[in-house]
């Protein structure tokens, strides 16, 4: 799936803010168990630039804890390498070929331990997979070397994974038939938010509740808003619009979100040469075309894209031929470049 050493220096990449204290509400996310409980503030039990290497950094833990056991959990940690997230979405490929492509984001973890034994909780609505990098891991009973890769389907679950020097990369997919339900729900939660404003008032109804001429109740305006703007939104073309970007943003991030950010801007020269390195995923809007590419998504006007995207197709091209005649499309190739659609041949 991925490297061995890649996938340690992100975990301990991940690990370094938390060796100086506790993160709350960030991502990656950072958990040290031992067998007698959590760790709330390990500091320097974490993997840090001293620990070299996975077998180091075992080696350390063993004496600093007395041979007791010990598990290093980061969640959501991809994101932080840009090679490493894409390795993992190309290896995820056959795995969603049996399982379907999943409706929401999968959650991801690194984790590196020895002598330790995960309880694992059941989670229904979810599929598992781990691939062992290095060591070794029993999983209800069945031993899992490096290189190999054990899965609990949808609908299956396992209670519980010994750890044995092992570093692996655990992949959980939300499997569950009332999923597009809830993605569609947090959609117009999230239009409905853009629409109120940074501060909206909180809504209170009066006390007691107006009462119409016929004696009847009346309505509470707020929720008469809100739910007229819910029908607004499923009759017009906002909510079409942010549903393809997002399920496109997904496509093309293999389901593994948060994505890496954009590279850093860079001038693109005319003697430039360039080629594609990673496909764009494109859906037609009204009159525009939605473009994605690693999980970042954005608009394109008119049918000169088409062209760049077929010339880029043909076989790696310089600047200056594919700005010609049009040099309005530099801030197309800065744009697929900063994604990482388009490098340097």
């Amino acid at each position: 799936m991925i490297p061995v050493d890649s996938a340690y220096r992100t975990l301990t990449t991940a690990c370094a803010p938390f060796r100086a204290g506790s993160r709350f509400g960030a991502l990656p996310d950072v958990r040290f168990d031992v067998v007698a409980g959590q760790i709330g503030l390990p500091g320097q039990l974490l993997p840090g630039a001293d620990d070299l290497t996975a077998a180091s950094y075992t080696e350390r833990l063993h004496a600093a804890l007395d041979g007791d056991g010990y598990l290093v959990t980061v969640r959501h940690p991809l994101f932080l390498d840009f090679t490493v997230w894409a390795q993992v979405r190309a290896g995820l490929t056959e795995l969603w070929k049996q399982w379907g492509f999943p409706i929401q984001p999968v959650l991801t973890e690194l984790a590196i331990g020895n002598c330790f034994t995960l309880r694992t909780q059941p989670v229904p609505r979810r599929a598992t997979a781990l691939w062992v990098l290095s060591g070794s891991v029993r999983v209800d009973g069945t031993v899992i070397k490096a290189g190999d890769m054990w899965q609990s389907p949808p609908g299956a679950m396992h209670t519980q994974e010994e750890y044995e020097n092992g570093l692996v990369l655990r992949v959980h997919a939300p499997m569950d038939a009332d999923l597009p339900g809830d993605e569609l729900k947090g959609m117009l939660a999230d239009l409905l938010d853009r629409t109120s404003g940074p501060n909206p008032p909180m809504p209170h109804s009066p006390w007691p509740p107006p009462v119409r001429s016929d004696g009847s109740t009346a309505p509470l305006p707020d929720l008469e808003s809100s739910g007229q703007r819910v029908r607004e939104l499923l009759a017009g073309p906002e909510l079409r619009r942010h549903r393809k970007m997002a399920w496109l943003r997904r496509v093309s991030a293999g389901g593994l979100e948060p994505v890496p950010a954009p590279r850093k801007p860079t001038e693109l020269s005319p003697s430039d040469i360039v080629t594609i390195v990673h496909p764009v995923h494109r859906m037609d809007n009204d009159n525009e075309w939605l473009w994605a590419g690693n999980g970042h998504v954005f608009p394109v006007r008119g049918t000169l894209g088409d062209r760049i995207l077929d010339q880029l197709q043909q076989g790696p091209c310089s600047i200056a031929d594919l700005c010609r005649p049009h040099p309005g499309v530099l801030g197309l190739l800065r744009m697929l470049y900063s994604i990482r659609v388009i490098d340097h041949a």
